[in-house]
């Protein structure tokens, strides 16, 4: 019995393989119609509440809702944020939740929450509706500032 030896060596076929699967992948990703190096994201205009007075008190809930409609008319995927500072607008020392100038008796004490709610939106329109509530459970009044804004696929919002 003999073994029939070839020419080539084991390490110029894995060369030639790996050459081979960098070409094929090459080739997919060339085929994707939308990947992650294609998508362009733009963003919304900055949306803001302005400067509104909140009392304490669970009773004296702040609300709200920032609506965010596609351009194209139909469902889009987004992503939403929101910022909020309290008694000074736009200072990052003031930034809820983490600003340095936010103590136990100056800010930290606000609560801020934010849903996205279905059922006030609408997937035929691409109605998306952001729902929000601060509530002041301080002892003093505070001020806050809510800033928004939707990053999306171009030819969206």
């Amino acid at each position: 019995m003999s073994i029939n030896r070839t020419t080539e060596s084991m390490e110029d076929r894995l060369i030639r393989e790996v050459a081979s699967l960098r070409r094929e992948v090459a080739a997919l990703k060339q085929a994707q119609p939308i990947g992650a190096d294609s998508l362009i994201v733009v963003s919304s205009n900055l949306v803001t509440t302005g400067g509104v007075l909140v009392t304490p008190g669970i009773a004296n809930l702040y609300s709200g809702a920032f609506n965010v409609t596609s351009a194209l008319g139909r469902l889009q995927l987004l992503d939403f944020k929101v910022s909020m500072y309290v008694d000074t607008d736009g200072s990052s020392a003031h930034l809820f939740p983490n600003g340095s100038s936010l103590t136990a008796s100056g800010g930290k004490k606000m609560r801020f929450n934010l849903i996205a709610d279905w059922a006030d939106g609408n997937d035929s329109s691409g109605l998306q509706v952001f729902k929000y509530t601060v509530e002041n459970a301080d002892t003093i009044n505070h001020t806050v500032y809510l800033y928004a804004k939707a990053y999306y696929l171009q030819g969206g919002v």
